[in-house]
């Protein structure tokens, strides 16, 4: 498997993860809102914000990474960057606001699992990086 079917692969494992997540988790969880925020040791208010970062969240880091799937089969190094990017960005500050909610928002029974969470989005974004980067220096 060549770095450029490597990167495809993975930036489509990524957007299959965040729009999955995005699909089935947090949007799912808006119809049981007052459960999930019981369950997550915050007010049904505070709930619906995390909730509505999480979603703007995936869907910048699972677009970003369909767009960098798109520049990658059609050999266009600006679309690629561009996803890349916008990929990289939303997966960083997903991984980091997950860390900072384990701190100082969720029920501190969580705190290990969410900050786990938050460190493997953010290293599988620079993954994700680091192959897209080698794709385009080995020409598409």
């Amino acid at each position: 498997m060549n770095r450029k079917s490597l990167a495809i692969l993975v930036y489509g494992v990524l957007a299959l993860l965040l729009l999955s997540e995005l699909w089935f988790s947090n949007i799912g969880a808006f119809a049981t809102l007052a459960e999930t925020a019981e369950l997550w040791g915050l007010s049904v208010p505070a709930s619906r914000i995390r909730l509505y970062i999480l979603i703007v969240l995936d869907v910048v880091g699972g677009g970003g990474a369909i767009i960098a799937i798109v520049g990658l089969l059609l050999r266009n190094v600006d679309l690629t960057k561009r996803g890349m990017s916008i990929s990289f960005a939303g997966t960083l500050l997903y991984g980091g606001y997950q860390i900072f909610s384990a701190f100082f928002q969720l029920a501190p029974m969580w705190l290990g699992a969410i900050i786990i969470v938050g460190i493997i989005y953010s290293l599988f974004g620079l993954l994700a990086r680091f192959l897209g980067n080698i794709a385009i220096e080995q020409g598409l």
